[in-house]
């Protein structure tokens, strides 16, 4: 008794994300740019401005709470009107929260090994709205350090397969 349900190798979900992104590389214009950026420490207007300044036209928020109360400015609000929706708007940028890229191990000390192995398992599933947005993009965490953030194993991920990274400082 099978299920209809297709299984897939690691090496067929790598092949076909390869297949995808080479579609978009190769259509005609440059690899897509991906930034990455961490707005602690940081004045909302000076957040926004920086991102202004790289050329941003997408911001790709991928904390797995952006609606915590307690992140102020950066907190998600019910409506868009309101909250980092609203900063960004008013900042000619889009938003989008990506919360399937949001760090489910962020509490436990080796949460760098599994959230790669959560990557290299489940990738192409986990960037497949990315890879669809207006680039230049931009990954959005709380961390300033990408060293310290798990948006940094998705650039390294996304560098994997052709992607210009550059982490905004």
């Amino acid at each position: 008794m099978g299920s209809n349900a297709q299984s897939h190798s690691q090496e067929d979900l790598d092949r076909i994300t390869a297949e995808y992104l080479d579609g978009l590389l190769n259509a005609g214009g440059p690899p897509p740019r991906l930034f990455t950026v961490g707005y602690g420490g940081r004045k909302p207007e000076e957040l926004t401005a920086l991102l202004r300044s790289h050329g941003v036209i997408t911001v790709v928020d991928v904390r797995l709470r952006p609606d915590r109360a307690a992140l102020g400015a950066y907190a998600k609000a019910r409506t868009p009107d309101k909250g980092i929706e609203k900063l960004m708007r008013d900042a000619g940028l889009n938003y989008v929260s990506l919360i399937e890229l949001g760090n489910l191990f962020m509490d436990l000390d080796d949460w760098q090994p599994r959230y790669g192995d959560l990557l290299k398992a489940a990738g192409p599933f986990l960037i497949e709205r990315l890879v669809g947005l207006p680039a230049p993009s931009c990954l959005l965490c709380c961390e300033k350090d990408p060293a310290h953030c798990h948006r940094r194993l998705i650039a390294d991920y996304m560098a994997r397969r052709g992607w210009i990274i550059e982490h905004i400082l």
